[in-house]
């Protein structure tokens, strides 16, 4: 049974993540307004929309994947009665999840002529060959919103929230800069290289909060079986809160 102190960190979790998914919910609809005001309904706005929904679609499935395969076994490395080397365990599967993504993301680009012709048939050889290069340029936010979802669920599994929430709102705020100040007199271009810009950002946002926890934990957490339970269980609660409520960006 979870002590009133806890239940109300989970509850100041929730607010705290609603506040920063309601103003990511603003962002994303004054992210619309703008697209539509800037570029209007051309051809090449649709080439932009049809890059981002593939390539963010891939993005949120690996989200899903991490969350249900990969964060359970994290979590038992982590507060364990037997945690003798989470380190070992965290980089085995980033490993994999890294190598997954970049093949991933490797093969989309390759088959990105073919992806574009299938599901936008009626685009022109000049809008496809757009389409096809907005494609392959957005592809490395596969590899970058890989890790970002990977280093956000440690940090939601270990009560850090804030930071995480912020930097997956990185990619939309970086385009809607770019809409504001710079376009025109810049392209559609600059709207990919914005949003890979900040997943860049994004992971190296991270990257400090997660190396602090995976040094913490490297020698393991040597407590006994029936508190780490219950650290599981006090964790794995407002993780559940937060990965419930995946938002593709």
């Amino acid at each position: 049974m979870l002590q009133p102190s806890s239940s109300l960190q989970i509850f100041k979790s929730f607010v705290s993540l609603f506040s920063i998914r309601g103003i990511g919910l603003l962002m994303s609809f004054l992210l619309s307004v703008l697209l539509a005001n800037r570029l209007g309904l051309a051809s090449g706005t649709d080439a932009f929309f049809l890059a981002r929904r593939v390539v963010m679609g891939v993005v949120e499935a690996f989200r899903q994947v991490i969350t249900t395969v990969y964060i359970p076994p994290l979590l038992k490395a982590l507060h364990g009665p037997e945690n003798t080397s989470f380190r070992a365990v965290w980089r085995h599967h980033l490993r994999r999840l890294v190598v997954l993504a970049l093949l991933a993301g490797l093969g989309l680009g390759l088959l990105a002529p073919m992806i574009v012709a299938g599901l936008a048939p009626g685009f022109d050889a000049e809008y496809r060959v757009l389409a096809t290069n907005l494609f392959r340029v957005l592809v490395f936010i596969i590899p970058l919103g890989l890790l970002t979802a990977l280093f956000t669920s440690l940090l939601h599994a270990t009560r850090r929230f804030a930071l995480p929430e912020v930097a997956s709102q990185l990619p939309r705020l970086f385009v809607i800069v770019t809409l504001l100040l710079f376009i025109p007199p810049l392209g559609v271009f600059s709207l990919t290289a914005a949003m890979v810009a900040g997943a860049a950002l994004a992971v190296i946002l991270l990257i400090g909060p997660v190396t602090r926890v995976v040094r913490q934990h490297r020698q393991g957490d040597r407590k006994s079986s029936a508190a780490g339970g219950l650290k599981v269980r006090r964790r794995f609660l407002p993780m559940l809160l937060v990965q419930g409520n995946n938002q593709a960006t």
